[in-house]
């Protein structure tokens, strides 16, 4: 029989002689240790199976466990914490870490509140080198999130923050898959002991769909950690675990500018590629969002400065901006012990079975996939536009489809240098101000009192290049000073620049009515486009390769893309509403006439 792990403490487990209890949880618990010749401390923690784990299931666990922290002990790397050793004693497998003292990224939070963007792109490339490393060596985290994030001064009280990151691996060593059987609508979820493997607030929508946890997930968690450093708190909140990983899945994450306005526009474009719902489109490698980041700031930084201006060097006097894409897309107190060990104190436990005892749970409805598309808009931005020049199509939908909506303002001819007929009119003393000039190599874009220097588009960056004569042109905006709800060729806007692949689908934000939208290129070769809201409720609707239906995540309605829209499933009554669309000879699709 087991010894309960209060009494462990005296006893020996391999070299190791337990000497304090720090932790305890559902699924293990945590020890100061010391190993033998006095050597220095070390942390050891002990995996509490279920008692109903046993015989073939047991050997499972035990076959894996040992499997996957050897593969945690090859990690060596300076910004992950170390497995010493690892083992079974006593009846409980168990890991051996450093005992390092540090604060962490939850910790910081509630003290601090929130990260400078500078503060965050420095501890992410720390947390994204690690990430990388060990993905380049099969190792998935699975359970990352702001308590697994150590921040170790180096050089005393003031000095630069190190990260060290814990808890690789875990999910995969304690998921319940493999293993035995929980009766629930999200079963890839659960570990061993019948609790969340890890924190909905980081979990990837296609790992609650019952997708494996791998590298684009972690992405997914590190783009969620982010957003969390910069507004001080995550995406989203529920005090129901289950509704909480249901928003993942069916809500857009919101965006920077609306939780936190004095954050870039920028920045918040960059963040979205991480947070992708469908992990295809997501950034690949935590190493991107750090190269995104990096390149926001450097072209804010550099736009921020004052120019420098060479005498007699002519100013030109209308300088505008166009986008021009330059990559492929592609608990607790302030000092806390980082314990690799799970936890679910916040998390009720759920009944889990090994073959010959399942329990049926309360049915949840299940998302049957994964709704994709725009993120939350941020409120509308202004942009001058000169007169003069030729509208140019931007490289991209991506910018259109994830950042805020942008009024486009083209003043009135001028009557004098930089002077509009409005302004013309005003007595001298109330007429506003005239700006600095602008150098030729660099310009400042206030956008609601935010510069914006830089934007993404389909996965790389888009520098802010300086032109002299055109006009900027958004994606599904056919002319900025001239809207029309009845677009011509020339004129329409652009919903893509390529199909979507074969049976795939495309969400877009439909440029005239501002609807959340899907363009579908279906097996026959037929592209149709739709608006996304189901009939029923308005939930949006996802594209099913495998049926060739638009289904309601929600309550599972279809509906026919191949017939116009229409009903196969209820509860919907109505089909789905069609939106015209024009495929271009260059390949493009644009918007058709209402």
């Amino acid at each position: 029989m087991l010894l309960p792990v209060e009494d462990l403490v005296g006893q020996k487990i391999g070299d190791y002689h337990l000497k304090q209890l720090i932790g305890q949880g559902t699924l293990s618990a945590v020890y100061i240790a010391q190993g033998q010749g006095g050597e220095q401390q070390v942390m050891l923690t002990v995996f509490i199976l279920p008692s109903d784990c046993k015989g073939a299931a047991r050997e499972r666990f035990m076959t894996r466990f040992m499997r996957q922290a050897g593969a945690l002990r090859q990690l060596q790397h300076p910004y992950i914490v170390p497995t010493y050793d690892f083992g079974e004693a006593l009846g409980y497998p168990y890991l051996v870490t450093p005992l390092i003292e540090g604060e962490t990224v939850a910790s910081f939070l509630k003290r601090k509140e929130r990260c400078s963007p500078e503060l965050m792109l420095a501890l992410l490339r720390q947390i994204a080198e690690a990430l990388d490393y060990a993905h380049n060596n099969d190792v998935i985290h699975g359970t990352l999130k702001s308590s697994n994030i150590l921040l170790v001064r180096q050089g005393g009280p003031d000095g630069l923050y190190s990260v060290m990151v814990a808890g690789f691996g875990l999910a995969h060593m304690l998921e319940m898959n493999g293993i035995g059987q929980v009766a629930h609508q999200y079963p890839s979820l659960f570990s061993i002991a019948g609790t969340l493997l890890t924190n909905p607030i980081y979990i990837a929508p296609e790992v609650v769909l019952g997708g494996a946890f791998d590298a684009r997930a972690d992405v997914y968690a590190l783009g969620i950690l982010v957003f969390e450093m910069l507004c001080g708190h995550p995406p989203f909140t529920s005090t129901d675990p289950f509704e909480l990983v249901q928003k993942h899945v069916e809500e857009r994450i919101p965006s920077l500018q609306v939780v936190a306005p004095e954050i870039s526009p920028a920045l918040d474009i960059a963040l979205q590629r991480a947070l992708e719902r469908d992990p295809a489109l997501r950034l690949q490698s935590a190493g991107k969002l750090v190269s995104a980041f990096e390149r926001v700031m450097n072209v804010m930084e550099e736009a921020a400065r004052p120019p420098v201006q060479t005498p007699g060097t002519p100013l030109p006097m209308k300088i505008h901006l166009t986008l021009v894409n330059t990559l492929p897309p592609d608990d607790s107190s302030e000092n806390v012990v980082a314990m690799p060990g799970i936890t679910s104190s916040h998390i009720h436990k759920v009944s889990s079975s090994f073959p010959g005892n399942t329990l049926q749970l309360q049915s949840i409805p299940r998302a049957q996939s994964l709704p994709l598309g725009a993120n939350t808009q941020a409120p509308a931005s202004t942009i001058v536009i000169p007169e003069k020049g030729q509208s140019g199509p931007f490289p991209s939908t991506a910018w259109a489809r994830e950042s805020s909506p942008v009024q486009i303002i083209k003043p009135e001819p001028d009557l004098a240098a930089g002077t509009t007929s409005k302004q013309a009119a005003l007595p001298k003393e109330q007429q506003p101000s005239s700006r600095p000039d602008m150098g030729r190599r660099r310009v400042v874009m206030a956008v609601n009192g935010t510069i914006t220097a830089a934007v993404l588009a389909g996965g790389g960056f888009s520098l802010l290049k300086l032109v002299q004569n055109g006009t900027i042109q958004l994606p599904g905006i056919a002319n900025a000073s001239k809207p029309t709800n009845n677009p011509t060729a020339e004129t329409a806007p652009v919903i893509s620049r390529n199909k979507p692949a074969k049976n795939a689908a495309l969400n877009f934000t439909d440029p005239l009515t501002h609807k959340e939208s899907i363009l579908l290129h279906l097996p026959d070769d037929k592209l149709v486009a739709y608006d996304r809201a189901c009939t029923h409720e308005g939930v949006l609707v996802t594209y099913d390769p495998k049926t060739g239906k638009l289904v309601c995540p929600r309550h599972h309605a279809q509906f026919d893309p191949q017939r116009a829209g229409a009903v196969v499933k209820g509860p919907a009554q109505r089909p789905l509403k069609p939106i015209a669309i024009h495929v271009n000879g260059d390949g493009s699709i644009t918007r058709g006439a209402s």
